[in-house]
């Protein structure tokens, strides 16, 4: 994805961003798509069975599967935790970032994750399921976590011994920029 001006100063502050801890009380993670079958989002909404109280969820995005993740989330008795903001404009995009602790990428079918790499340049830490594509393009320790299967387990498991550590917003944008470069052309 073709970054914008705007995007490039954002990942060249980054640079000198110091890194926030991953250890509030209150652990909000959050995603965002086009609510659809591939997508995968029941995983993100699952995979809080398997973390503590204090973790919640927020979902971006409209789409024709929303009133059936809406349905899961009542099924699983997890209305408390979890929270829809419908679609996720320019306007609060920056709001919801800076909202959120982490953000879980669930689809092992996309390609080019505009999202994903908006999560980068916002400095959230992402967490994925594993995508051949996403591990090619945003590779593992450097751009994001990947969770070892494609499940809502092991997402959770990933979250849980997730450490500010694992990654850093300086490789991370210092990676993006440079990969950018090597996509220009004359």
């Amino acid at each position: 994805n073709p970054l914008t001006d705007y995007q490039r100063l954002f990942l060249k502050k980054n640079l000198k961003k110091e890194i926030k801890e991953f250890n509030s009380e209150n652990k909000l993670i959050g995603t965002y798509s086009l609510m659809r079958k591939g997508k995968r989002l029941d995983r993100a909404i699952k995979m809080l069975i398997n973390l503590p109280i204090n973790y919640s969820l927020v979902i971006g995005g409209k789409g024709p599967e929303e009133n059936r993740l809406k349905k899961l989330v009542e099924n699983l008795n997890l209305g408390s935790r979890v929270k829809f903001i419908g679609w996720i404009n320019e306007e609060i995009k920056a709001h919801f970032f800076d909202s959120i602790s982490l953000f879980v990428m669930t689809s092992e079918a996309d390609t080019q994750s505009l999202v994903f790499l908006e999560s980068l340049i916002y400095c959230k830490p992402v967490i994925s399921v594993p995508n051949p594509v996403f591990k090619e393009i945003y590779p593992e320790g450097i751009c994001a976590i990947y969770a070892k299967e494609a499940n809502s387990l092991s997402l959770a498991n990933e979250i849980i011994s997730f450490k500010k550590n694992k990654l850093s917003y300086n490789k991370s944008s210092q990676y993006i920029l440079e990969k950018e470069k090597s996509y220009s052309y004359a």
